[in-house]
């Protein structure tokens, strides 16, 4: 038998399943004991989906962690597909820890099965997505633009 389904129809039913999936585990991590900002949401699913909620990532985070997505955009890696890391910006210290991020999300992308990317996106409130920083054996390249741009965004308070 075939379902007859329109395009468009299946891909909300499929957003809308995904959002339904039970809860990620979450664990709040310190990236470096040096940066009182550098903290890291872990969302760790036991199915297959964990990457995957970053395409419901407004719904994830509203019912994981109480929070929307800032004006400034949020950090996010998939390193594998059962973990999605989350860092919110709060200061200019986003620059060591993107770079942090980075370098531990291609290790668990070099070592985790079934590997995603060892890229670091910042995703805006309207979800577009773009690469903050792309990592790789050779180093890592930041897009210092998109970094300067996201300083600025943030609260005068928070990017002194």
């Amino acid at each position: 038998d075939t379902v007859e389904v329109e395009r468009d129809d299946a891909y909300v039913r499929a957003l809308e399943n995904l959002a339904a999936l039970p809860l990620p585990q979450h664990v709040r991590r310190r990236l470096d004991p040096d940066l009182p900002g550098s903290w890291v949401d872990v969302l760790r699913a036991d199915d297959s989906f964990g990457a995957s909620r970053v395409m419901v990532l407004p719904e994830v985070l509203r019912r994981t962690l109480r929070r929307e997505i800032p004006p400034s955009g949020v950090l996010v890696a998939v390193p594998h597909k059962f973990e999605m890391w989350l860092h919110f910006p709060v200061d200019n210290s986003v620059l060591d820890v993107s770079v942090e991020m980075a370098f531990e999300a291609l290790c668990a992308w070099a070592e985790e099965p079934f590997p995603l990317s060892p890229h670091v996106y910042l995703v805006s409130p309207d979800m577009h997505a773009e690469v903050l920083v792309a990592a790789d054996a050779e180093g890592a390249s930041l897009d210092h633009r998109r970094l300067r741009q996201l300083i600025r965004s943030l609260p005068p308070s928070a990017a002194a």
